[in-house]
């Protein structure tokens, strides 16, 4: 017994060494991707903000050591009279020859013919989106400059159930119909009140109406005759996904930071809320600038300040596996052909970098994007009135669809070829780096090249 005990404790030791100790985590980051491959590269659900991101390389491939045969020599022999047979019963890459047709007495048997299980993918580390949307300031942007109107399109698509049932071919049963919303929560952080919920709703009703339109092929006034609780229904599913929209008056640095700590207990508590059965989506900061001033009154640093809040926000992020969409005025007015990331800074500069280098167990894929009017050329000089009352009709069609472009901060999207007399959407001269949405009475909504023709 002593002979096969040894075996057994060998065979436990080289077993135990090929065990890989992980956290939760990164136990539910790997399962997350097995079961949501293309989450990654579509986080967002809005292709034109996903298209943004640079596409995530591949994992590693898995590898296992082959066990390799081991020679025995007298000296390794259990001194039971047994020798270099018996020890091999406990060595899975022993040769079938080796094997006794049958158990000695009081010897466990243990075949050799094991079957090794595929190895597991290695631990993914988790990844964080991080979208920075950037604007002019205030005194070079006498109307609204568009950050939050993105963000309407964002929450929307994120609050939004998948699908709508409705009774169209009566008695028949209800419809489904997508609407490729993502059932999320979102955490908005905001300190000026400008979230408007009325044009949230606004928004969220016309993605709703686009999508219904789209798939029955019906306008709305014969759709509305069809259903006639068509607009009770969107109301309801309006109504519903906004109490998933958890929002944060915090005017104080500090507070802001105590918040941020606070959620993941908050949202663990089913007594607060409605969220429970829902994954976060994404951690939102609005107007990061209207706390420079409270900081330098403190006689703190934004440095300081942008070090502290990028490490609260990596950390509410980590917890509740979900992105971070952070607004903010730029010092620098927008220009065309501004696509730098020094010229775009924001009013409290985040250490996005210094979380890849200090290790911090995440992988950080930020995107910084600026959103501005626009803009309706001037005349040319010299203009004869027939050219300028035929350009007139187009300036107006730019101003009355109130048009903004977005484009990515140190790509390649610099604005060029958005403007009035080029039409501006998507096929018109611009890259993929780039792209315009506008907002009217209906909320805001994409510009795509199917609306273009």
């Amino acid at each position: 017994m002593d002979g096969s005990n040894a075996g057994a404790e060998r065979l436990g030791e080289r077993l135990l060494g090929e065990v890989e100790v992980e956290g939760l985590s990164s136990l539910f980051a790997s399962l997350r991707r097995i079961i949501e491959p293309d989450e990654e590269r579509q986080y967002f659900g809005i292709p034109e903000i996903d298209a943004l991101f640079p596409t995530p390389p591949p994992p590693p491939p898995a590898t296992r050591e082959q066990p390799q045969n081991q020679s025995h020599d007298a000296d390794n022999s259990y001194g039971d009279g047994h020798g270099d047979d018996d020890n091999d019963l406990w060595n899975p890459s022993s040769s079938p020859s080796n094997r006794p047709d049958q158990a000695q007495p009081n010897q466990p048997y243990i075949s050799n013919q094991v079957t090794i299980p595929p190895p597991l993918p290695p631990p993914l580390t988790p990844s964080i989106p991080i979208l920075t949307i950037i604007s002019s300031p205030s005194s070079h942007t006498p109307a609204s400059s568009g950050k939050t109107s993105l963000l309407y399109l964002i929450l929307s698509r994120a609050l939004l159930p998948s699908s709508i049932s409705l009774s169209i071919h009566r008695p028949q049963p209800p419809t489904t119909i997508p609407l490729y919303g993502q059932t999320r929560t979102i955490l908005l952080f905001d300190p000026l009140s400008h979230l408007s919920i009325r044009h949230l709703s606004l928004t969220m009703t016309s993605e709703i109406l686009t999508r219904i339109l789209t798939h029955t092929h019906l306008t709305l006034p014969a759709l509305s005759t069809t259903v006639p609780d068509l607009h009770t229904a969107v109301r309801s599913t309006v109504k519903q996904s906004l109490t998933h929209l958890h929002v944060f008056h915090t005017q104080t640095f500090p507070s802001l930071l105590s918040t941020l700590d606070a959620v993941p207990a908050y949202l663990a508590n089913g007594q607060r809320h409605r969220s429970m059965a829902r994954r976060v989506h994404s951690v939102v900061v609005e107007d990061l600038d209207a706390y420079v001033v409270g900081i330098r009154g403190t006689a703190g640093t934004v440095e300081d300040a942008g070090a502290r809040l990028t490490r609260a926000l990596v950390k509410a992020a980590r917890e509740l596996r979900c992105a971070v969409v952070v607004t903010s005025q730029s010092p620098s007015p927008l220009t065309s052909r501004t696509s730098s990331m020094g010229l775009l800074r924001l009013a409290i500069p985040l250490a996005w970098g210094s979380v890849a280098r200090k290790g911090e167990g995440v992988e950080v894929r930020e995107v910084r994007v600026a959103v501005r009017r626009v803009e309706v050329l001037r005349f040319k000089p010299g203009i004869c009135g027939e050219e300028a009352m035929a350009e007139k009709a187009k300036r107006w069609d730019v101003v009355k669809r109130g048009r903004l472009e977005v484009w990515k901060v140190g790509g390649s999207g610099s604005g060029s070829g958005m403007d009035a007399g080029k039409g501006g959407g998507a096929g018109s001269g611009r890259d993929v780096e780039s792209f315009v949405f506008r907002v009217g009475e209906s909320g805001a909504a994409i510009e795509r090249e199917e609306e273009q023709a």
